[in-house]
């Protein structure tokens, strides 16, 4: 058994331990102490943390102290509600000292659920002490999850009049851990990222594309450690910022992020300026999908002018989004909105017609955007679950090929055509907290009435 087991890949092993139940574990001490000594590797290679007395058992002298050699992937947890705010930050602070124990931890997810008052703190305070740890240096891939609330939460945690600062209330040794308070007005240094990252997966209240001078909770600073290492990047975010000056002749406002190929940004209401803006802070990007969180949200602002003078040439008022983008191969955006007018071809809504996106494709491939083979516009619409985990979804895809009889490429010498797949509605269930694939997200299928996804953690986990 343990000669076949030793044989079979280690992806094929993890998926084979995916699926064994407790009962099973509670037949493993039968097991022969060699097998026992094969498989407590993989059952210890990815572990949870939810409680601080979890993480403990890791310690030195503890019931599984030994086997921290084994674990690559770490995933830590708030322990109870975000009000409840001693237990978090017990939990966390016992997280990050037993993490400096481990020699070999490749991938980490952060799970935070904490209120606005300390959330700059308790941030700063975490990726400070793994700056201390040899994970810092050893960790590939990063998931960093921060769910934020409002001080409305009752806060059963600390006493005294309502309205009292809450983080004037907490005992000392809290401050001794969090430090001085942190406010949106105040000058303070990042902490340092880790700085060999290559895959990154940030989803908070706020995220800044571009280098911020100041530490707010936007945690720039986790791209620009490891902004020339990163090949994959994934963010959630309500507001993700973005400031782009085209007028600079120094870029040196913008991350070096020259090896990441793919891109996936999930954004919230009013954030259409990214469509704008994505090819000037990633301009060396394959693949790219950028997904909304809301659906109400028009972008008229990179529309065109509301005319209907019919003996202008049609000419798309997205043209200029993409172009140039001599990497991109495949990318996938909200179904693009058109002004009033003559533009009003498709839908109730001003959704672009078909025809029109078509144009706007070829535009792009026209433009500089030579390698493009596939586009993905997609209509989602959110409902139950917060976070927008439920969607009714249609998707149309636009496949490149070239070779064909086509329109002339920009140096003249290929051709290509763009042909389409409609694909029809979708109700899509996503569970977990990651990102979907990127093949996933660029699949135009039939229509079917219910579709479950997993959002895996990391990409390496």
């Amino acid at each position: 058994m343990t000669v076949s087991l030793l044989d079979l890949p280690r992806e094929l092993v993890d998926e084979i331990l995916s699926h064994v139940s407790q009962r099973d574990f509670k037949r493993f001490s039968r097991c022969s102490r060699a097998c026992r000594g094969f498989f407590i590797p993989f059952v210890f290679n990815h572990i949870e943390w939810r409680t601080p007395t979890k993480a403990a058992a890791f310690r030195d002298g503890g019931l599984v102290g030994h086997l921290r050699p084994a674990v690559s992937h770490i995933s830590m947890h708030c322990p109870g509600r975000p009000s409840e705010l001693f237990r978090t930050i017990d939990a966390f602070q016992v997280y990050m000292d037993v993490l400096k124990l481990f020699p070999n931890i490749r991938s980490l997810w952060i799970n935070l659920s904490v209120i606005e008052e300390i959330e700059a703190n308790l941030i700063h305070a975490i990726f400070t002490k793994l700056s201390t740890t040899p994970a810092f240096y050893t960790l590939k891939s990063l998931n960093f999850t921060c769910k934020r609330f409002s001080s409305s939460y009752n806060l059963h945690d600390l006493s005294g009049s309502p309205g009292q600062d809450f983080f004037a209330a907490l005992p000392e040794k809290y401050h001794q851990f969090l430090g001085p308070r942190i406010q949106m007005t105040d000058t303070v240094d990042p902490p340092p990222g880790p700085p060999g990252l290559t895959e990154l997966v940030v989803a908070t209240y706020l995220v800044s594309l571009t280098p911020a001078h100041e530490f707010e909770p936007r945690v720039s600073f986790l791209l620009q450690s490891s902004a020339e290492t990163l090949t994959r990047l994934c963010i959630r975010s309500n507001i993700v910022l973005a400031v782009v000056d085209q007028a600079a002749e120094d870029q040196g406002y913008l991350f070096n992020c020259k090896g990441l190929r793919q891109v996936q940004i999930n954004f919230g209401y009013g954030q259409w300026h990214l469509l704008r803006v994505v090819k000037d802070v990633f301009p060396d990007i394959e693949d790219l999908a950028i997904l909304k969180q809301g659906v109400e949200d028009r972008p008229r602002e990179i529309g065109r002018p509301h005319h209907k003078d019919e003996t202008t040439p049609y000419e798309s008022p997205f043209c200029h989004l993409f172009k140039g983008m001599k990497n991109l191969r495949r990318l996938r955006v909200p179904w693009l909105v058109g002004s009033p007018g003559r533009y009003e071809k498709f839908g109730s809504n001003c959704y672009l017609h078909p025809d029109d996106l078509e144009e706007t494709i070829n535009c792009w491939v026209s433009g500089g955007t030579g390698k493009l083979e596939k586009v993905v516009f997609a209509q989602d619409d959110t409902w139950g679950s917060y976070g927008g985990k439920n969607i009714w979804q249609s998707l149309i895809g636009f496949t490149i090929v070239r070779g064909g009889t086509g329109t002339l490429d920009i140096d003249g010498k290929h051709r290509w055509k763009v042909s389409r797949k409609l694909g029809g509605m979708a109700g899509i269930s996503i569970q977990g907290v990651g990102q979907r694939s990127m093949d996933e997200l660029f699949e135009v299928s039939p229509p079917r009435t219910h579709v479950s996804l997993y959002g895996k953690q990391n990409w390496l986990s």
